[in-house]
């Protein structure tokens, strides 16, 4: 029997405690957040406490705001203290923005006074600019070491940060001065002085440059981290190519967003975006194919509105404004326009979802299909319509 958390769940009565947690802690936690909407919350809570701390936060900082919620609010007050105090400090603070405020002062009481003080201070700053998106947890030291002294200094704190590939070089008022990689260090002699082999000219932003530039400059420069500087040239943190790559997708997102409302008409706006979201789903693995009748439901629901109030919207501009046409005749084009958009959300939402269960690609087969089922819709919509209420023949 293979280890899936399907399978675990299925036959679980089969496994031992000890059998059980090794199984969990087997599965790769992109197939545990896969499945995990699909667990009653008993479930998600057993199983989350079967998992490794480090796992624990892996997987925390994963799941949607709602599910993070639900599973710390069942924690015990030492375990989310434990949990918590293990997440890097942005994480933290990310994670602390994003719940509800009950929540949130449940969780800030069980928090150490470390914990507590790295996310005040990173709660000082737009969550928009460079520093929101920055971790404290940096190695920095003092130009006049030596690099004997140095290994030993990233010896002794290299488990307490989130990157050792540089060391930063700092005075007493913790002025930036220069950087040196940790590979520099390993090839320099004992005996060579920090101040001697450290690259003074660094790259830097400051706390309030925006992300995305952020993003763009450590992307551009193919650097792990970039250091974050205030006004007098105070290292604050550094931002971590883990966070960028975060920016990067919201960034990406919001364009392809913005590009599936380009079109002219209205129901191939609604299609588009509708199809839009659900490729985006598919590709960032947050919907599959058993999500289905939920998205259907959603979108049609959500089209449902949109529709009427552009029906009420055509309606009235149609009989009070030019070219002033008659009552009845202003109603069929409204109600002709609700039905199109719902109709071209319902082919938006449901035809990547089925182009991708038969195995091809969404992106490519999803366009040319909405664009003929809708124009075709349309003018079907339109005319039946116009027969219904009008009389026509």
């Amino acid at each position: 029997m293979s280890d899936s958390l399907e399978n675990i769940r299925e036959f679980i009565e089969q496994y031992s405690e000890e059998d059980l947690k090794k199984a969990i802690n087997g599965i790769p936690i992109d197939d545990l957040i896969e499945y995990w909407d699909q667990l009653a919350s008993e479930e998600e809570l057993r199983f989350f406490s079967l998992l490794n701390l480090d796992r624990k936060v892996d997987l925390i900082n994963s799941l949607p705001s709602s599910s993070q919620e639900t599973l710390v609010t069942d924690l015990s007050v030492e375990h989310k203290r434990v949990l918590l105090e293990e997440m890097e400090p942005d994480d933290l603070t990310d994670f602390m923005q994003a719940i509800s405020p009950e929540v949130r002062d449940a969780v800030w009481k069980s928090l150490g006074d470390e914990a507590k003080q790295a996310t005040l201070f990173l709660l000082k700053f737009d969550e928009d600019d460079a520093a929101g998106l920055m971790t404290p947890r940096y190695l920095a030291l003092s130009s006049s070491l030596n690099v004997s002294q140095a290994l030993g200094w990233v010896r002794k704190n290299a488990a307490d940060v989130e990157t050792v590939s540089y060391i930063y070089v700092v005075d007493q008022l913790k002025r930036l001065r220069g950087v040196v990689s940790l590979r520099h260090i390993l090839t320099a002699r004992d005996e060579d002085l920090i101040e001697d082999i450290m690259v003074k000219k660094v790259v830097t932003v400051r706390e309030d440059t925006d992300q995305e530039e952020a993003a763009r400059i450590l992307e551009t420069h193919d650097f792990v981290a970039l250091p974050v500087v205030d006004d007098y040239n105070r290292l604050l943190g550094i931002i971590t190519f883990d966070d960028v790559i975060d920016v990067i997708r919201e960034e990406q997102t919001e364009d392809i967003y913005k590009m599936g409302a380009m079109g002219g008409g209205t129901g191939g706006n609604s299609g588009t975006q509708s199809a839009t979201l659900i490729i985006r789903g598919l590709a960032m693995g947050e919907l599959h194919f058993h999500d289905f009748g939920r998205v259907l439901v959603k979108e049609i629901a959500v089209a449902m509105v949109i529709g009427i109030c552009m029906g009420a919207l055509i309606v009235v501009r149609s009989v009070f404004l030019p070219p002033f046409i008659e009552m009845h005749e202003a109603i069929t084009i409204g109600v002709a326009l609700s039905f199109v958009i719902v109709f071209a959300t319902l082919v938006g939402a449901s035809a990547p979802l089925i182009i991708n269960r038969m195995g091809m690609d969404p992106t490519v087969m999803a366009a040319p299909l909405m664009a003929t089922l809708i124009d075709i819709a349309g003018l079907t919509v339109y005319f039946l319509t116009a027969r219904l209420l009008l009389g026509l023949h």
